[in-house]
């Protein structure tokens, strides 16, 4: 069978206002919503789009003891609402206080070490980091650019040599079990080294592009910590303050560890969420090794299989 063409429904799915009505036929504005909500719901899903459900920590906290009782998580930041159900309850706070703030998850001993070694042992080709370019509406490609502000080494963990490890398919299911989304859902790791000296200024995983993509944008970024580091690269967030108010919120590397983050706003999935720009700081002394798990709002290992993801263009 050939490719043909994927079909956009017309519409914005994430749109709250529209009202869809039992039986009659939706206008084409309301497609989008109404394919939404409907598959949803054959599948006993909530309604409820929004990036909080992937954050429930006391539910998360309880779900990862049972299954996974030497894995620690900790709340580092929460949004303001929380915290304030927290006090209603008699709770303590957890994820700082403050200004409000998005969720921020670490996960200690989350990763054994035979997982981390096949990890890095599994990728080759490695090649200069890059960041991504402009996107060419015509072809749906999206260009690369070396960039002084991105100096590290990474290389993709490929199906057939890489995710086809047992030790690496652990890893995936059991991110997948922590945030409640498919791996299809995913891109492939990206694994990093960074060398001393070497760093990644502050940026964001979300982009504006990504919108346009049958995957949609990445909406969440599960972080893997595959070495501990002598001093430096931290994953630091400019926008996100320690208690003092002043000092920008920073996660040590720790082997073996991951943190989760949100790129998108709760409740509006297409929306960029400022605050999580970050940056992984400058290695003083050590070699730091890590992973990225990117996960989309929707399936993006089918539309990436037909090149419909904004493949860079070297690879044309």
């Amino acid at each position: 069978q050939k490719f043909d063409h994927w079909a956009v429904c017309p519409g914005d799915p994430l749109d709250r206002s529209i009202i869809l009505h039992p039986l009659e036929p939706s206008p084409p504005p309301h497609l989008a919503r109404e394919f939404m909500v409907k598959t949803r719901r054959r599948k006993g899903l909530s309604e409820d789009v929004s990036i909080a459900k992937y954050f429930d920590d006391d539910m998360m906290k309880q779900r990862v003891a049972a299954r996974y009782p030497h894995v620690q998580v900790t709340t580092v930041r929460a949004p303001a609402s929380h915290r304030e159900a927290c006090a209603a309850n008699g709770d303590a706070a957890v994820g700082g206080n403050g200004d409000d703030a998005p969720w921020i998850l670490t996960f200690d001993n989350f990763l054994s070490n035979d997982e981390i070694e096949t990890l890095i042992a599994s990728v080759s080709d490695w090649q200069r980091s890059t960041d991504t370019g402009a996107y060419n509406a015509t072809t749906g490609e999206t260009s690369k650019i070396v960039s002084d502000g991105r100096t590290s080494s990474s290389a993709w963990c490929r199906d057939a040599t890489c995710e086809a490890q047992p030790a690496v398919g652990r890893v995936l299911a059991r991110i997948e079990e922590f945030v409640r989304i498919p791996r299809s859902n995913f891109e492939n790791f990206q694994v990093l080294k960074y060398g001393v000296g070497e760093r990644y200024t502050a940026h964001h995983d979300f982009g504006a592009s990504q919108r346009r993509l049958a995957s949609g944008p990445r909406i969440l970024t599960f972080f893997l910590y595959l070495s501990d580091v002598d001093e430096g690269g931290e994953t630091a967030f400019p926008r996100i303050f320690e208690e003092d108010g002043v000092t920008p919120l920073a996660v040590r590397p720790r082997r073996g560890a991951a943190l989760l983050w949100p790129s998108v706003r709760d409740g509006a999935m297409d929306q960029m969420d400022a605050r999580t720009y970050h940056e992984a700081r400058r290695v003083v002394r050590g070699t730091k090794f890590a992973a990225n798990a990117w996960i989309h709002m929707r399936d993006f290992r089918t539309p990436h299989h037909w090149v419909c993801t904004g493949v860079f263009d070297e690879f044309k």
